[in-house]
C-alpha cells in the first residue's frame, strides 16, 4: 500500500490563484485609466449600479473562470493524482494498467496507477506482483508480499490478499484465479512460485461513552458511528494500526464534548493482517454546560 496519498489535499495552484477581488480591482483600474486617457474624469467606481463597475465585475468573473479552467486543465494533464472521472481514466491508460475495473472508485484507480508506475520492472519489485493482482479484479483491495525459501532452493513469493467484500476475506474462487494468473510463465520469473493466501483478519469491537453538549441533537451519536465506519472502510489495509487517537478523531463530531473509549487497547497489525471493525457501541451522556 502507498501510505501517502493526495486524496483530500487542497488542489494546487498551477498557473495563478483564483481571486475575484483582485481580478475585479484590476479590471476596474484598467477602465479608470482608459476613461482618463479619453479625457473623462471617472469617479463613481464606488457605486455598485455604475455601468463601469458592472462591466469590471463581469470581466473579473470571466478572468476567474478562465484561471480556474486553466488550473484544472493543467492539473489533469500534469498531476494525475488530482484527476477525476474520465480524466483519471485517460491517465490510467497511459500508465498501462488499462480501463477502470467494474465498481472501481477514483481512489482505488489512483492507487493502482501508483502501483503500476512503481512495478514497471518485470518480476522484480514487490509492486510488480501487487499491481498485477490489483489489476486483475476490483475486489482486490490490498496486497502484501513476503518471500521464503523451501526445500533449500525453491523460492516462493507469498501474496496475502485483502478484498473489498466478504468482510475482507479472500474467496476460494478468486484465490484460485489469482494463483493461476500470477503463476503464468509469461508473467512471473521462472525461478519462483507465487502462492496466494487470504489476509489475516482480526475483528475488534469499539465501545465508547460519548459526551454531548446540551444543545447537540441526538442524531450526533449515529453520525459519529457512521463517520468512523465510513473512514475505516477507506483506510483499512493490511498493516494498518487502529489506535485510540484514530477512533477518537472520527467519533469526535460537531456537538461532541469528548469521547471516552471503554476497554480499548490499540491494535497493531502485522504486515499481512487487517484489523476489522466489529460492532460500534456508543453510549451518550449530556454535559451540564
Amino acid at each position: 500500500m502507498t501510505r501517502f496519498s493526495t486524496d483530500g489535499l487542497p488542489k494546487p495552484v498551477v498557473t495563478q490563484p483564483v481571486d475575484f477581488e483582485s481580478a475585479f480591482q484590476r479590471r476596474l483600474g484598467e477602465f479608470v485609466d482608459l476613461m482618463q486617457a479619453g479625457g473623462i474624469d471617472y469617479d463613481v467606481g464606488g457605486l455598485e449600479t455604475d455601468p463601469g463597475v458592472i462591466g469590471a465585475q463581469a470581466a473579473g468573473y470571466g478572468d476567474v473562470f478562465f484561471a480556474a479552467a486553466v488550473n484544472h486543465t493543467a492539473r489533469v494533464i500534469l498531476l494525475p493524482s488530482f484527476a477525476e472521472g474520465s480524466d483519471l481514466e485517460l491517465h490510467s491508460k497511459r500508465t498501462g494498467i488499462g480501463e477502470r475495473l467494474d465498481g472501481e472508485t477514483d481512489a482505488a484507480l489512483r492507487e493502482r496507477m501508483r502501483l503500476g508506475w512503481k512495478g514497471k520492472s518485470a518480476a522484480g519489485p514487490d509492486d510488480y506482483y501487487k499491481s498485477a493482482a490489483r489489476n486483475y479484479s476490483a475486489l482486490v483491495k490490498d496486497v502484501q508480499v513476503d518471500a521464503e525459501t523451501r526445500n533449500f532452493s525453491d523460492r516462493v513469493l507469498i501474496l496475502s490478499v485483502l478484498t473489498t467484500d466478504n468482510d475482507g476475506l479472500l474467496s476460494a474462487g478468486l484465490q484460485a484465479e489469482l494463483t493461476e494468473v500470477l503463476n503464468n510463465p509469461s508473467f512471473r520469473n521462472r525461478n519462483i512460485t507465487v502462492e496466494v493466501s487470504p489476509a489475516v483478519i482480526t475483528t475488534r469491537d469499539v465501545t465508547a461513552h460519548i459526551f454531548l453538549y446540551p444543545d447537540a441533537p441526538d442524531s450526533v451519536v449515529p453520525q459519529s458511528a457512521n463517520a468512523l465506519t465510513e473512514a475505516f472502510q477507506l483506510d483499512q489495509k493490511m498493516g494498518f494500526d487502529v489506535t485510540s487517537s484514530y477512533l477518537q478523531r472520527h467519533l469526535h463530531r460537531p456537538g461532541v464534548q469528548r469521547v471516552e473509549l471503554q476497554g480499548w487497547t490499540d491494535a497493531f497489525a502485522e504486515f499481512n493482517e487487517a484489523i476489522r471493525l466489529g460492532t460500534v457501541t456508543l453510549t451518550p451522556f449530556r454535559v451540564a454546560s
